[in-house]
This record gives structure tokens, C-alpha cells and sequence, in this order.
């Protein structure tokens, strides 16, 4: 039975005061970052039902989903909200540590490294929930988690490395290189693996993010499965742009490379670029996709 607003009672309630115990409407509650509030005695109000959503923040990333959302727009994600300020000063901080003396100029990237897998997680998290804009940086401090996060990216890298290594087994080429007769076909298998190392690494990365469990890292079955049919025609599609990505960051290195200082600062601007836009893509994948991929990471 849909209970009336008690202000409004030509309005279904929404919402509940914890204090008052009023019925709301939507008229009768103000919004803030992260909670609801009952305008007659400002206490906080709850969305009526068991399953409604209790803040804000997660009814908005439920609309989010429900909404469409282009691979072209998702390429701007870093330009956008707080990404406008994470690139740059992520090459900035990486830039100017480049003008320090050595050893000193090895820190900002040590602690760059240090929390990168922990941030593009958290990207893919946050992109498969709804978002369309970067998180917040992990926390510095907490360095038993970023360690975890960097065994479960060496999971999915050391998963992904499986298939060029199978291939070329097969093939024959493991041995020493005056031994391989047909390098063509080498050439081929390692390619090949590569590929194929390449797709399982993004949803090996993709499952660990959105999902939240390491464990997943290295289901090589559940990515072969999640690549051939869970995402449709969408996983090829994420894959090409992600590579095209990179190659234009690679490009870009390989122009302004040499530049001095400017080479520093293009270096870090175009391969951060391409890295939270991948992962960003990658969560898009997995936003799209959720009841597929859930189905065949949490069964």
C-alpha cells in the first residue's frame, strides 16, 4: 500500500523521518552530499523500502547506471570533476621529481608506483558503480593495502602472460633461436598470445576492480569465459580503444620524447591519460555488462 506524504497528501511518500516519523515526499526532504534531511525537522530522512537505496551518493550512481553512456564520453572522463585536477598534478608531481638529483628523483616515482594499481582499481570500481569521473587517490598511509593491490595486479599480468608463452610452446618456439625453422610462424603464435594476453589481462583487471576480490585475479576460466560471452560486441570494441590509446601515448613519447623536460612531462601526461581512460573504459565494460559478468565472476 503506497502511503501518502503527510505535508502533501495528493503525493505517494518517499521518504521517512527518523525523528519526526513523518512521511515524505520529495518536496519535503533537502539533499546533501551525503544524506537526506526532513525540511520540517531536519533530522535525517530514509528512502521507504527495504531495498531503496540510503544515501544520495548511491541513488545517484543508480541512475547513472540506468543511463546511457557513450565510449566517446567516457574517453573525457580525466577532464572531468576532480580528474581535471588528477592528471595534472599527477605529472606535475612526476615531472618536477625528474628535476631532483639522483637518488633522490626515484622517490616520486617509487611512490607513484606505489599506489597506481590501488588508483586504477578504485577507477573501475567506481565506473562500474555508476561514476563518470576519477575517484579520490588510495591513502598513502594504508601501505598493507596498496601491497595487496600490487600482488593482485602481478596476478592478472603473470595470468595474462600465459597464453603468448602456451602458443609458443606449441608452436615449437621455445628453444634457443637458431633451432626455430619457421620464425613466421613464431612470429605469429607470439603475437597471437599476446592478443589474447592482452584481452584476459583487461577483464582479469576489470573483475578485481569491480568486484573487489583478489581472488578473481587469476580465474583465467572465468576471463576466457567473460571474453568470449560476456560483453557481446562491446569487448572487442574496449579492447581496439584501449590499444589505440596506448599506441597514440606511445607516438606522442616517441615525437615530444627528446624535448628536454617538456619529454618528461609529455611521458607522464600520455601514459596517465591512457591508463585512467583504460581503466575507466574497463569499468564502463563492466557497468554495461554487470548482471552478465556478475553471473560469471559470483557464481
Amino acid at each position: 500500500m503506497v502511503r501518502p506524504c503527510s505535508a502533501h497528501p495528493e503525493r505517494a511518500a518517499e521518504f521517512r523521518c527518523q525523528s519526526c516519523r513523518r512521511a515524505l515526499c520529495a518536496d519535503c526532504v533537502e539533499e546533501s552530499h551525503r544524506l537526506w534531511f526532513c525540511r520540517h525537522c531536519r533530522e535525517r530522512a530514509l528512502p521507504i523500502g527495504a531495498d531503496a537505496t540510503v544515501t544520495p551518493g548511491a541513488r545517484a550512481r543508480e541512475r547513472h547506471l540506468d543511463r546511457p553512456y557513450t565510449l566517446a564520453a567516457a574517453l573525457g572522463c580525466v577532464f572531468r570533476g576532480r580528474g581535471a585536477l588528477t592528471l595534472p598534478a599527477y605529472v606535475l608531481f612526476l615531472t618536477a621529481g625528474a628535476l631532483l638529483p639522483f637518488p633522490l628523483a626515484l622517490a616520486p616515482v617509487a611512490l607513484a608506483a606505489a599506489i597506481l594499481p590501488g588508483f586504477l582499481f578504485e577507477i573501475v570500481r567506481a565506473t562500474a558503480e555508476g561514476a563518470d569521473e576519477l575517484p579520490d587517490w588510495p591513502d598513502f598511509s594504508e601501505v598493507g593495502a596498496r601491497a595487496l593491490e600490487w600482488l593482485q595486479a602481478l596476478a592478472v599480468v603473470a595470468v595474462a602472460a600465459l597464453p603468448a608463452l602456451l602458443f609458443r610452446r606449441l608452436a615449437a618456439c621455445d628453444v634457443e633461436d637458431f633451432l626455430v625453422a619457421d620464425r613466421a610462424t613464431c612470429t605469429l603464435a607470439w603475437t597471437a598470445g599476446a592478443a589474447l594476453g592482452y584481452a584476459i589481462a583487461m577483464f582479469g583487471f576489470g573483475a578485481v576492480g569491480a568486484f573487489r576480490s583478489g581472488w578473481l585475479a587469476p580465474r583465467l576460466d572465468l576471463h576466457l569465459e567473460a571474453l568470449i560471452g560476456g560483453t557481446r560486441a562491446d569487448g572487442p570494441v574496449v579492447l581496439g580503444l584501449i590499444a589505440l590509446l596506448f599506441g597514440f601515448a606511445a607516438l606522442l613519447v616517441r615525437v615530444l620524447g627528446e624535448i628536454p623536460l617538456v619529454g618528461v612531462a609529455v611521458l607522464h601526461a600520455a601514459t596517465g591519460y591512457a591508463l585512467f581512460t583504460a581503466a575507466h573504459l574497463a569499468g564502463v565494460l563492466f557497468r554495461r555488462h554487470r548482471e552478465r559478468l556478475e553471473s560469471i565472476y559470483l557464481r
